[in-house]
């Protein structure tokens, strides 16, 4: 995980009825959008590698996680 990406996560917190959106922009290997995930979190996650995307889509099938929305992508 990026050092910026574990800054931010920890300043968050929510109550257990919140529902959370993250945007992450430029997904890669998807760990960040993984982490979030796993932490009940709903996310958007934009790449223009269609790589990228399958790669998130396949890790948010493993956690059988439907809170995943793929965007392929530049971010202009």
């Amino acid at each position: 995980m990026r050092p910026l990406y574990a800054q931010a996560i920890e300043l968050v917190s929510a109550s257990e009825s919140a529902v959370l959106t993250a945007v992450d922009m430029g997904c890669g290997a998807g760990i960040e959008t993984s982490d979030l995930l796993r932490r009940g979190w709903n996310v958007i996650a934009v790449d223009q590698e269609l790589s990228s995307i399958s790669t998130v889509v396949e890790l948010a099938q493993r956690q059988s996680n439907q809170n995943l929305r793929t965007i392929c992508s530049s971010f202009e």
